[in-house]
C-alpha cells in the first residue's frame, strides 16, 4: 500500500510555500478567475527589469 503514497519530499527537501499573492497586481482581481497569462508575462517582464536596474 506504500507505493500508493505520494512523495511530499522531492530530492529529500521539503517542499517550501510559494508566498504568491491571490490577487492579480495589475488588475486587482483573483488571478484564480479568468486568463491571466498575458498579465503574467507582463509581471514578469517588470520584475525582470526591477532586477536589472542598478
Amino acid at each position: 500500500m506504500t507505493a500508493l503514497r505520494r512523495i511530499t519530499t522531492p530530492n529529500g527537501a521539503p517542499l517550501q510555500h510559494l508566498n504568491l499573492p491571490s490577487i492579480c497586481d495589475q488588475c486587482n482581481r483573483a488571478r484564480s478567475h479568468g486568463n491571466h497569462q498575458r498579465r503574467s508575462k507582463q509581471r514578469q517582464a517588470a520584475k525582470q527589469r526591477e532586477r536589472e536596474a542598478p
